[in-house]
This record gives structure tokens, sequence and C-alpha cells, in this order.
């Protein structure tokens, strides 16, 4: 070999062991998560949903050393967020922060979303629960859901219920409980808890039933009344004479709103695992459990196979509620 030959030679293996470095230096840096994440909220900036999917992008952004923007994509009862996040590349950067309606509730409809939850959605993790609460505007003079089904059933046409979107539990919840006690009133959905909240305290709508950390600020100056904790347990510090709908004659309406993080199905197992560690680790975190609890949420943390077959269960739950609340809507 001549000395020229070396010389190429040896020049070639220094830029190829060169290239193969910097490839592998690259490949090392690009581990998840390398950029921003994105939280596809379906529901309006305000409510529940929104503030806890907050809460957990600011702590959950900690954990992995990365920024995480929350987005509210609203409308058709969350399934437009959803279908979102069920076309984004599933590399982890766009998750779905949701409650349950667009993942139990959505497919038992007639319209029913252009995408199937379990086939098309990876559940990372159940993350927190909160109670859901019935509350009237004070015009209506009522104190209990008794007297909100006979004003309603005297008086057909005349009074609205607001929720969060069609197809919502929180719509549902309602539809069931008038029925259940032979009250009357038109259904009128939003995008959203917050704008629904706000309407019932306009006087736009009548009543709803919602989180209880998204109306109990409204009860010390009698600006929403209080007519029934939807379960069997009082709740506890936001005023132990709110009533259950079990209380009220209403023993098979039990609802609790739970929120959860999902992926795109085909998220690759190395990322799901680093998220799956982090966010269930979550709840170790005292400042994340305790700023939960003042916002009025139970914190959880369901693994991503126990998730998965409660989201079955809640399902077939919520097909019953279908068939017994329509009449309703």
């Amino acid at each position: 070999m001549s000395d020229n030959t070396r010389r190429h030679f040896l020049q070639a293996s220094l830029a190829s062991a060169s290239a193969l470095a910097l490839g592998h230096s690259a490949w090392a840096n690009d581990k998840y998560p390398s950029k921003p994440i994105r939280f596809v909220m379906p529901f309006a900036a305000g409510g529940g949903s929104d503030v806890i999917a907050r809460v957990m992008a600011e702590h959950l952004g900690k954990k992995l050393g990365q920024t995480i923007v929350v987005e509210n994509i609203t409308g058709a009862g969350g399934t437009i967020g959803a279908k979102a996040v069920v076309s984004a590349q599933p590399d982890g950067y766009t998750l779905l922060f949701t409650p349950q309606s667009p993942i139990t509730i959505a497919g038992l409809l007639e319209q029913k979303p252009s995408y199937d939850p379990d086939r098309d959605l990876l559940p990372l993790a159940m993350v927190a629960t909160t109670p859901a609460i019935v509350v009237v505007n004070p015009s209506l003079k009522v104190k209990t859901l008794q007297e909100l089904a006979a004003l309603t059933r005297d008086n057909p046409g005349k009074y609205f219920y607001g929720s969060p979107g069609e197809a919502h539990e929180y719509q549902l919840t309602a539809a069931l409980l008038l029925k259940s006690l032979g009250g009357s009133m038109t259904h009128v959905p939003y995008r959203g808890v917050a704008p629904t909240v706000a309407d019932v305290l306009a006087g736009q709508v009548h009543m709803t039933v919602a989180p209880i950390q998204a109306v109990k600020g409204y009860f010390a100056d009698g600006r929403l009344v209080p007519l029934a904790v939807v379960g069997s347990e009082r709740l506890k510090g936001v005023g132990d004479n709110i009533p259950t709908t079990a209380e009220a004659g209403v023993k098979d309406v039990t609802v609790y709103g739970w929120f959860g993080m999902f992926a795109p199905s085909k998220l690759p197992r190395d990322v799901s695992a680093v998220l799956s560690k982090e966010i269930l680790a979550l709840p170790k975190d005292p400042a994340y459990a305790k700023r939960l609890e003042e916002l009025g949420f139970d914190s959880v943390a369901m693994p991503s196979e126990q998730f998965a077959a409660t989201i079955k269960e809640h399902r077939k739950q919520w097909q019953s509620v279908v068939q017994l609340s329509s009449g309703n809507k």
C-alpha cells in the first residue's frame, strides 16, 4: 500500500469513526423527552378538568425535565380533542388528559365518534377522582331534589339544565336524576364545566351537575344552592348538611368523576414506561398531593392494566344509564 493510499485510507477511517461517534452522541441525547410535550384537554379552559390538567402538567413537567403545554380542543362532548390525540404521531409528545366521557360514554350513543377508545388510545394511568354535586340558581327557590322535580314537573318546558356537553357524564347523571324523580327540564350543552357554571350563576340555565371544586366557592354567598351530592356519602369539609342523592330517594345513581392520561395506542413501550413511571409517582410528591386536595380532587395512581379494566367496567355501567336516562336529554 503506497503512502498516499495509506494516508487516504486513514483519513477515511477517521472520518467514518467521527461520524459514528457523532451519530451515537445524537442518538444518546435523543432520549424521551427531548422537547416540550402537549396535553390535549378536550373541554374548555377554567373548568375542573382544565385546572387539574394544568396542575398535572406543571408537576409532571418538572419530573420529566420538559415544559408541558395544555391545549384546549373542545366540542362534541370531548370527542374532538380525543380524536386530535388519536391522529397525532405516537411519539409521546401529544397526550390526552381527560375526564371519562370521551372514553366510556361517547361510543354508546347514536352519533359515535370516529375513533375506538379501546383500539386507538392507550390508557397510561388514572390520576384523580372527584365527587359530583347538583346545584341550582337561587331564583328557583328550591332546597331539595324533590322540590326541584315538583317545580319542573308542574312547569314543563320552562326550566333548563346545562352540562359540559352532550353525552358527558354530568349530562347523563342530570337526565337520570330528573327521570328518577319525575322532573322535566330541557338540556343545554356547553363546551365544558366553566361556561356551564357561569350560565347557571347568570340564570341563563337553572341547574347543573358539576364537580365540587367548580361550585363550592358560590355556596357561602348564596349564588348557587347545593341540592345533593351524587352518591351515597356526604362530603366532608364542604358542608356536611348537603344530603346525598341516595338520601333524596335516588339510590341507584352513584357517579364520581375520574381523570386519566392517554396516548395514541402505538406509543413505543419504552416511552410509555417512562410516562407511566413518572405519572404513578406523582402522588408521592407532597406539594402535588396537597394542591389536588386543596382543589377538591382525590389523588390516585391507577396503573395502565387496572385502568383499562376499570374503563370497561364503567362503560357497562354507563350503558345502563344511557338506556334509563333517555327522555330527559
